[in-house]
């Protein structure tokens, strides 16, 4: 059992929606070098269109050059492009079927510079498909570029298929997953509980087997934009 942080925001710094100027999610700032984060978008495609489409550039030369650009490509990718200075970073998914199909997707890119590990992920929203792609040596991110992302100014552009963007300083789990808010109530043999008091083991009602304990239960933190937003039941 998932249940949703009540605020939505915790560990997400800063979200861009579309039309509308960056809001910073929390008052800290992060370290002047991320060396591990999140970015989430989600966008739209339309059936079959072949054109590359660009979901997020941005391209500094204050302190040394840099650069990053998440697009398609002609070849039905999605791909990532880091450069800082001499150092690069490049990673793409295949997303040629997604791509025909078209629809709601959400992209997820998660940088974690102390393991030496990138990863990659899209997930179809219409489909219920999910593909993910691992590369090695990611670049920390600026605070900077961060920042600059989310107001769209100083050599920044978000794609205009681009409903939301959100950046974070931590490892976002990844993956479809429903979850509950931690204030909903849940059928339990004694009544009804909050979502937020449900531990492991505790036993629930099932719409077929009765009682059952919960195999699991965590909190995971969500950009409450786009497919994430809550849905009162």
């Amino acid at each position: 059992m998932a249940q949703m942080h009540g605020t939505g925001y915790e560990g997400w710094l800063a979200a861009y929606r579309a039309g509308e100027p960056g809001t910073a999610l929390d008052q800290r700032r992060p370290a002047a070098l991320v060396s591990c984060g999140t970015l989430m978008m989600e966008f739209t495609l339309m059936r079959g269109e072949t054109d590359i489409l660009p979901l997020l550039h941005l391209a500094r030369q204050d302190g040394w050059p840099r650069f990053l650009s998440l697009s398609t490509t002609a070849e039905g990718r999605i791909a990532l492009i880091q450069r800082q200075g001499n150092a690069f970073h490049a990673l793409s998914i295949d997303a040629s079927d997604e791509i025909g199909a078209g629809g709601r997707m959400r992209l997820v890119w998660r940088w974690n510079g102390p393991e030496r590990q990138s990863l990659l992920v899209l997930e179809a929203l219409d489909q219920g498909t999910l593909r993910q792609q691992v590369g090695l040596d990611p670049l920390p991110m600026p605070r900077e570029d961060l920042e600059t992302l989310l107001t769209g100014t100083g050599g920044a552009r978000i794609g205009p298929r681009v409903d939301w963007v959100a950046l974070g300083d931590h490892l976002h789990p990844v993956g479809p997953g429903a979850c509950f808010a931690p204030s909903t109530p849940i059928e339990t043999p004694t009544g009804p509980r909050p979502a937020g008091a449900i531990r492991t083991g505790d036993l629930v009602e099932t719409a077929d087997a009765g009682a059952q304990p919960v195999l699991w239960s965590g909190r995971v933190s969500l950009p409450t934009l786009g497919a994430l937003r809550p849905v009162r039941l």
